[in-house]
């Protein structure tokens, strides 16, 4: 007896048996994933980028080789950056998941190709403090001169811009 043969025997007995026809093999489907966090690698700086809405971004950068920590609020309205681009020091807080906040120790505004806020933390130490908290984003926003923006969801997981930057200095030379 032929093996094709034992195949149409076996298929008709369980025909029989009222089974019917085995199922086909699953197809793949599309599926819609959420990401709601830009990844940034450029040479020894990584980060993690936070859609706010609107077309804003809220970026979180380390440096590798000095540990210096910054942040940017990206696509800002011009008028906003346009009435604060001459002072001095421009308070800028981030607001992790509505219960813990830090204020950068300096930030300006900058106009040019686009819009923004940037700051740093001039003790690396709060920088670290900032990215740690990454770890555990629901929510994440940004306060600056009077003005919120956010707050962004950290999809597709609470830990996705923390363990990217985490990977991106392990890549760098970091043991962290």
């Amino acid at each position: 007896m032929t093996r094709s043969s034992l195949f149409a025997i076996s298929a008709a007995a369980l025909a029989a048996a009222g089974s019917g026809p085995a199922a086909s093999p699953a197809t793949a489907q599309a599926q819609n994933v959420d990401i709601n966090v830009d990844l940034i690698m450029n040479g020894s700086v990584c980060g993690a980028s936070y859609r706010l809405g609107d077309g804003r971004k809220l970026d979180f950068r380390i440096n590798a080789e000095n540990f210096n920590v910054d942040m940017a609020v990206q696509n800002l309205p011009a008028d906003v950056v346009n009435a604060g681009v001459d002072k001095e020091n421009v308070p800028i807080t981030i607001v992790v998941n509505d219960d813990w906040r830090t204020t950068a120790d300096r930030g300006i505004y900058r106009a040019g190709f686009t819009y923004r806020a940037m700051a740093y933390w001039t003790d690396n130490a709060k920088g670290l403090e900032m990215l740690d908290r990454l770890a555990d984003v629901e929510t994440i926003s940004v306060e600056l001169d009077g003005q919120s923006y956010g707050p962004a969801t950290s999809k597709p997981s609470p830990d996705i811009g923390f363990l990217y930057i985490r990977n991106c200095l392990r890549k760098n030379g970091v043991d962290i």
